[in-house]
């Protein structure tokens, strides 16, 4: 399915037609939007801006801290619904950013990975199958 996670369109039987007409064009949309951008060289515009305020704590408890949610990395999984955040101090977020731009993202991540100090994540990529992501995560070097 051209490298796009199939977990991006379910479950299928539950989309809207609005919501399956948007799983079906948005990439033949975006390709075309970013070759426009290209030929003509001006600098391609978001459709849309969304802010994830997250509602996490750190993984080392501190007293009276308010610890800032800062990211290292952010990686979209190909068919844009899902993105990982690496984080300094809550860990590797993972996040469902619904599917079109007009879904709710919820403030808490749908999973998180608890790493060791110094761990960083190198890049995601999609499993033969469509239906997971592969995440390589490194020490320092």
């Amino acid at each position: 399915m051209h490298g796009v996670n199939l977990s991006t369109f379910h479950p299928l039987e539950h989309l809207s037609p609005t919501e399956l007409e948007n799983a079906a064009v948005s990439p033949f949309r975006f390709v075309t939007r970013v070759d426009a951008s290209i030929t003509t060289g001006e600098v391609m515009e978001p459709l849309a801006t969304r802010v994830i305020v997250p509602d996490l704590s750190p993984l080392t408890p501190t007293e009276g801290m308010d610890i800032p949610f800062d990211c290292i990395s952010i990686f979209l999984v190909p068919g844009g619904r899902f993105m990982y955040a690496d984080t300094t101090d809550h860990g590797l977020c993972l996040w469902d950013l619904g599917i079109h731009p007009g879904s709710p993202i919820k403030p808490s991540p749908m999973a998180l990975l608890h790493k060791a100090s110094g761990e960083i994540t190198r890049f995601t990529s999609p499993t033969p199958d469509a239906h997971g992501v592969y995440i390589c995560i490194a020490g320092e070097v």
